[in-house]
């Protein structure tokens, strides 16, 4: 079994952890999707508001691979069509009536045959949890991968653990994975922390165990695919999260669609921070209504690194999310400011009083201390940057659109989460994740 140690990176000291124990959640009434979680994507609609629709029932699929289904989490009645600017599809609500669901026709208890779980993946709307570099797209059906990789840790702040989703569930856990191994036919890489043991008997395929140990970007698949099997144009791989492997073997064995969600609900707004039992698409008004203070509250679906913001038009669980996050809103200044010492703020830079006391968590909120500069710091990126890339070029290539530098600097290599460190720590308040993902847009649809 192969260790590999990352020195690099940011550990964000953040009130808030959650109790790593699971608790069921609030029902919910109504869930959702959004064509937003899937970037690349174009959205067909299936349905209009007032249908009925089953859990499992397709609501979009993707005009350039029909075969591809975005399917609803419960079953119940549509009751909304959100769109926002330039009539971009926002989300499509379902209000939970009863538990219809479609029955899907599965392989059997043998080993099938790749085209069969490819069949199958595709028809139930699992495919999606199956996602791609470059681009971070939703995979390709018809074009196979260089290597596929299961991420089973997480080393954002508040990450729910990995044994937790595991207990109880360790066959669904190896049913999942000799599916995936026999889908792709090609290297299989499990990407784990040191603490988290998982059930690696009787698995079939070239699985290879790799334990990846540090602060965090260490958790990302990203800086996973950087050591382990790099991509650039003409070398694509796969990857796929630990609840979604979970999902394929549940899914394989039941014949439906599973939509348990486990979930870490955190941060300094949360009264009660722990983990939770909940559902795919789930609103997070409403599994939110009563956990966080009163006050102005930012509450934000995913990681306080690379989460959005809940509104009215996305206001459901993100697909790939399995954090729910709420912090204080900023935005008051101080007077005098520029002398105040620090003592509750945070820099990765030094420059405050809190960096000379002893470690502690800190109630951070969501303001960001000053307005965007037109800079692009040195030395700051590469700290907190694992992957051996040049961090300050390529983020100047990024925010100037210069696509030729930027490929040659190693966009390709990714995605929105691999830059969430650098808006953090960066004194130029430029939001690096956004410039990313407009650049490989343009790279995708010029060829």
């Amino acid at each position: 079994m192969k260790t590999i140690r990352t020195r690099k990176g940011l550990t964000v000291p953040l009130k808030g952890a959650p109790d790593q124990i699971v608790y069921p959640a609030a029902d919910v009434t109504q869930v959702g999707i959004s064509a937003l979680d899937y970037p690349g994507l174009k959205p067909r609609l299936r349905v209009k508001e007032g249908d009925r629709v089953k859990r499992g029932e397709p609501l979009l699929t993707d005009k350039v691979h029909p075969a591809i289904h975005f399917v609803s989490p419960a079953g119940g009645r549509v009751v909304s069509i959100h769109r926002g600017a330039r009539r971009v599809l926002e989300g499509i609500a379902v209000e939970v009536d009863g538990d219809d669901v479609v029955e899907f026709k599965v392989p059997g208890n043998g080993k099938p045959d790749p085209d069969a779980i490819r069949s199958a993946l595709l028809s139930s709307g699992l495919w999606p949890v199956i996602r791609m570099r470059p681009f971070e797209m939703v995979a390709d059906p018809d074009v196979p991968p260089q290597a596929l990789f299961v991420t089973a840790m997480d080393t954002q702040p508040h990450a729910p653990r990995i044994s937790a989703m595991l207990a109880g569930r360790e066959e669904d856990f190896r049913s999942g994975m000799r599916l995936l191994s026999r889908l792709a036919g090609v290297p299989v890489f499990l990407c784990r922390d040191p603490g988290t043991e998982l059930p690696l008997t009787d698995l079939s395929g070239d699985v290879r165990e790799v334990v990846f140990q540090g602060p965090h970007p260490a958790g990302n698949v990203g800086t996973h695919i950087h050591f382990l099997s790099p991509v650039c144009r003409g070398r694509r791989v796969w990857h796929v999260g630990f609840q979604d492997v979970l999902a394929i073997g549940e899914f394989f064995r039941s014949g439906c669609l599973p939509v348990e969600r486990i979930l870490s609900l955190a941060g300094p707004a949360v009264r009660q921070p722990r983990l939770l039992r909940t559902r795919l698409g789930a609103s997070l008004p409403e599994l939110t209504r009563g956990e966080v203070i009163s006050g102005d509250i930012r509450l934000i679906s995913g990681s306080v690194l690379t989460g959005f913001t809940v509104t009215s038009g996305r206001r459901f669980l993100g697909r790939y999310h399995q954090q729910v996050s709420a912090l204080r809103e900023g935005g008051r200044r101080r007077f005098l400011g520029w002398l105040y010492p620090g003592f509750s703020l945070f820099s990765a830079k030094g420059v405050v009083a809190s960096h000379f006391m002893p470690r502690r968590d800190l109630d951070l909120n969501t303001d960001i201390h000053g307005g965007r500069r037109a800079i692009i710091p040195t030395g700051v990126l590469e700290s907190v940057c694992p992957l051996d890339i040049l961090s300050t070029p390529l983020m100047r290539a990024l925010m100037v659109d210069d696509l030729e530098d930027a490929e040659k600097l190693g966009v390709l290599e990714l995605a929105e989460e691999d830059v969430a460190l650098f808006s953090f720590v960066s004194a130029s308040k430029l939001d690096y994740a956004e410039a990313l993902r407009r650049n490989l847009e343009t790279i995708r649809k010029e060829g």
